[in-house]
């Protein structure tokens, strides 16, 4: 740590991405995820996940709909994150299919139907990433409208990577969506972008193809890479492990996980034009970028990088692209009320 500190030239390069950090909630992400990263106290990220988007809409449903009964769907992760980070809201209860008559975070856990014996119909933040559709035809099956549900996967979905005023579209996008998963950043730049020349969709596993393939079917001009993208060409150990995953090192010294192929984005979209740039790779970002270096120094695309995976990324993925184009301009938002889906966007 004294040697972390000592360093002139480290510290000269954290400063200089304090420096190119453009407003002031970016620069309170900075330090709130720099502190996690060094103590692991989520706490230090208290104040910046109710400030994000998804935490104002929050505070102003409940505030909303004070007085009514308040209960959240979902007693998993990202219900009890909301339940740590918001417990100044008088919460009533959590719903969930799977975990009704027990007690989660200190309050109790009902099922759907149970939510008809309420004596006044409940306001419901669904905390739910996915499948928040099926959840919200679920409750309307009890009696509870759509209008009376917060759902907190919609948001994500058509907030995340898109919803950053000064984010700018040109006339002829060419979109990298590295890490692709089920195709939905594709989907969503397809309809912010309106027009576009080309996307580039990067996703290693196979069943995730498959899902691309379906949530993309309507989509026009874009092509399936199916690999994972490093620093070099070869083969990786991969593992999604959800919200507590893990750098690639880690999960390669494990060698537990499926073996994929990786490349140098460099190789793979030689000559081609690229204009945005997405990751969110599990904790592989850092070595990605290395590998689409020529790209990043001749192009300056926008960029959308996921800095939570690993506990170092927050300050050395910033520092990478200064040294590719010190013209970026810095961005930190965060999606999830966990504190992870923190995303870097630079701008050129």
């Amino acid at each position: 740590m004294d040697r972390f500190f000592d360093d002139i030239g480290r510290r000269k390069k954290l400063l200089d991405v304090y420096g190119h950090l453009q407003d002031d909630l970016s620069r309170k992400i900075y330090k709130a995820r720099s502190l996690f990263s060094l103590t692991d106290d989520r706490e230090e990220l208290r104040g910046v996940i109710r400030e994000m988007a998804a935490g104002q809409a929050v505070l102003q449903a409940v505030s909303e709909h004070a007085g009514e009964p308040l209960v959240l769907f979902g007693a998993g992760t990202w219900g009890k994150a909301i339940r740590q980070f918001f417990d100044d809201v008088p919460w009533r209860c959590f719903v969930d299919n799977y975990k009704a008559g027990t007690a989660v975070a200190g309050l109790p856990v009902i099922s759907v139907a149970e939510l008809r014996e309420m004596e006044k119909t409940p306001y419901v933040v669904n905390t739910l990433r996915f499948l928040y559709a099926e959840v919200e035809q679920q409750l309307q099956d009890v009696g509870i409208p759509k209008e009376r549900v917060l759902a907190r996967g919609r948001m994500t979905e058509e907030a995340s990577y898109f919803d950053l005023p000064e984010l700018y579209h040109e006339e002829h996008e060419a979109f990298a969506d590295v890490g692709a998963y089920d195709g939905g950043s594709s989907l969503a730049f397809a309809r912010w972008a309106k027009k576009y020349d080309h996307i580039y969709v990067f996703e290693p596993m196979k069943e995730l193809q498959e899902k691309c393939h379906q949530r993309l079917a309507d989509v026009k001009d874009w092509t399936l890479y199916p690999y994972g993208l490093w620093r070099e060409n070869g083969t990786r150990t991969f593992t999604l492990a959800g919200e507590n995953s893990n750098c690639s090192a880690e999960t390669n010294e494990s060698g537990e996980g499926d073996s994929i192929e990786v490349v140098k984005m460099d190789d793979v979209l030689t000559g081609k034009r690229v204009t945005y740039i997405k990751m969110d790779i599990e904790g592989s970002e850092l070595a990605a970028l290395q590998g689409a270096a020529e790209i990043i120094r001749m192009q300056h695309p926008k960029l959308a990088i996921s800095v939570y995976h690993c506990r170092d990324d927050i300050w050395e993925i910033p520092k990478l692209l200064l040294s590719y184009h010190p013209g970026y301009r810095f961005y930190l938002r965060v999606y999830a009320f966990t504190g992870n889906d923190t995303v870097l966007y630079a701008l050129p």
